[in-house]
């Protein structure tokens, strides 16, 4: 059982490091939609965390799902081998079998097979590796696709007024300017002017109002 706990308490920086990379390619994605430099915006751990969970679920059900259910079968598997090898049952079967049906020859396994079969670890996990890695670049090129798709819907439903807008006043323009607030942080804010982005200092943007539309 600690094995397994252990197994599972491993696994669970993959998934955060999974979520992470998820997160942070949305929001990348999104920002890069309406022309907006991302690296004006970082966001903190937990919040690309989030991010993540919340992007997972605007990727798309159809392409996602074939490579979480892969995911979650590997680790199905890993799991299930882990369990089974604590069970002393299981495991005199297992070397049973395998000394009934290894010819007499090779039953005293000799240096060389022990470096066989280290090779063939070896080998497992480095594909293991290559794998996890294809999937999560499928995944964060899905995401950033996801986020661009989002920042075109609202610009969509900014142009219709469907959807929040707000009004604001700046030192270095006349006002009021209409813009749709696309994210604002501690040094800066950013807006969608209809046709380009804004991004202004945080302290130049004055008396800003959101207009809601009517359903």
């Amino acid at each position: 059982m600690d094995r397994v706990l252990g197994l599972v308490l491993s696994a669970l920086p993959i998934f955060a490091a999974g979520l992470f990379l998820l997160g942070n390619s949305w929001h990348q994605g999104y920002l890069e939609g309406f022309g907006v430099d991302g690296s004006l915006f970082p966001l903190r751990y937990y919040d690309v965390l989030f991010l993540g969970f919340f992007a997972s679920l605007l990727v798309g059900l159809e392409p996602t799902k074939y490579v979480l259910f892969w995911l979650f079968l590997a680790f199905f598997v890993a799991l299930t081998v882990a369990v089974l090898a604590r069970v002393p049952s299981f495991v005199s079967w297992w070397e049973s079998i395998r000394a009934a049906t290894a010819p007499r020859s090779v039953k005293d396994r000799s240096e060389a097979d022990k470096l066989v079969d280290l090779t063939g670890t070896a080998s497992f996990f480095v594909a293991a590796a290559f794998v996890g890695m294809v999937v999560l670049g499928l995944l964060a090129s899905l995401a950033i696709r996801s986020g661009r798709a989002q920042a075109e819907t609202e610009i969509a439903a900014f142009d219709k007024r469907e959807a929040n807008w707000v009004e604001f006043f700046t030192p270095a323009l006349a006002g009021p300017l209409e813009a749709k607030q696309i994210i604002c942080s501690d040094r800066f804010c950013a807006f969608w002017m209809g046709t380009h982005s804004m991004v202004l200092p945080t302290e130049d943007v004055q008396r800003l109002i959101v207009h809601i539309p009517k359903k």
